[in-house]
């Protein structure tokens, strides 16, 4: 998660098993969404690499019955927001995402790193 300044503040990879990537990504999409609501975010743009999702979350594309509950929770959770964008970024683009989902695989638990530790390391 980055500010408005494109400085990273929040960096989360959570294990979710054997899945495919809709679900993946919902869940993804999800838990991020958790995390600005809890740090107060007022705005949320999200990017993510699964058109499928973008589409559906921007009302383009139906629901798929195996993430049924978690889009209405993100729906849900949009509201809290004074503004919300998902927009769609290719794979290739969204490397340090990619990364940091194979090390939670790797890990097999959450990591978390905040701005404390982010600061420090450039994920640009």
């Amino acid at each position: 998660m980055r500010d408005h300044m494109v400085n990273v503040k929040d960096v989360i990879a959570i294990p979710i098993g054997r899945t495919n990537s809709h679900i993946a990504e919902a869940t993804t999409t999800l838990y991020t969404m958790k995390i600005a609501v809890d740090l107060g975010c007022p705005n949320l743009w999200l990017e993510g690499d699964s058109l499928n999702i973008v589409n559906i979350l921007n009302n383009k594309s139906s629901i798929s019955w195996s993430i049924d509950a978690t889009i209405k929770e993100i729906k849900y959770l949009i509201q809290k927001f004074e503004k919300f964008v998902i927009s769609h970024t290719f794979q290739e683009a969204n490397g340090v995402a990619d990364w940091i989902a194979n090390y939670a695989i790797l890990m097999g638990q959450m990591v978390r790193w905040t701005d404390e530790l982010t600061n420090q390391v450039d994920l640009k």
